[in-house]
C-alpha cells in the first residue's frame, strides 16, 4: 500500500471485498456464459454470507469453509475478572460509564445476560489447509457482530447456551 498519497475522505481502501465491482468483472472474466448484473451478483453474495451468519448464531455448529480455508464459529470465553500482583488489586471489567456518571462511582459491566461469557466470531484457521496462518485473520462485518449481539442480548439465553468455548492458541510449525 502505498502511504505517501493522502486518501480522500480519511480512510484507506479496503484490500479485498467480496461484493465489489473488481471481483464482479473479474467473475465476468472468468465465467462468459453466465450473464447477471452487478446488483445480481451483489445480492447473491451477500445472501450467501448471511446464511452463513444466520445457521452458525441459530445452530452453534460450526461450518466448514469451502476450499479448506478452515471453519467459523462462535467461541465463548469466560475472562478474568481480577487479578492481584504487588501493586494491588485490578478489576479488568469494562467500565459502564452512563452507570459511573450517574452514582458518581465506578460501575462495571457483568454480562449477566450471558453469565460472564464473552462471545466472539472464530475463525479455526489451524485447521485449514493455507499455509502460514499466523498472519492472517477474520474480520467479520458490522451486521455480524450486531447479529451477535442480538441474538445474545435480546433472544435470551438458550442461543447463548448453544456456542462452544474453544481454545485457539494452537501454534503450527512450518518447514520453509
Amino acid at each position: 500500500m502505498d502511504f505517501s498519497k493522502r486518501y480522500k475522505g480519511g480512510r484507506p481502501k479496503a484490500d479485498f471485498r467480496t461484493a465489489s465491482v473488481e471481483t464482479y468483472k473479474q467473475f465476468c472474466l472468468e465465467n462468459p456464459a453466465i450473464t447477471i448484473t452487478f446488483k445480481e451478483y451483489e445480492t447473491i453474495i451477500r445472501k450467501l454470507n448471511l446464511t452463513y451468519l444466520l445457521r452458525i448464531l441459530e445452530t452453534g455448529h460450526i461450518i466448514k469453509l469451502p476450499f479448506g480455508l478452515g471453519y467459523l464459529t462462535i467461541n465463548k470465553k469466560k475472562p478474568k475478572r481480577i487479578f492481584t500482583d504487588e501493586k494491588g488489586t485490578h478489576i479488568l471489567l469494562p467500565v459502564n460509564w452512563d452507570e459511573t456518571h450517574k452514582q458518581d462511582k465506578l460501575v462495571y459491566h457483568f454480562n449477566d445476560n450471558t453469565d460472564g461469557y464473552n462471545c466472539h466470531w472464530c475463525w479455526l484457521k489451524y485447521n485449514s489447509k493455507i499455509r502460514m496462518t499466523n498472519i492472517w485473520e477474520l474480520r467479520v462485518c458490522k451486521l455480524g457482530k450486531n447479529l451477535l449481539k442480538d441474538f445474545l442480548c435480546n433472544r435470551g439465553k438458550e442461543y447463548f447456551q448453544r456456542y462452544n468455548s474453544f481454545n485457539t492458541i494452537k501454534k503450527r510449525r512450518y518447514k520453509y
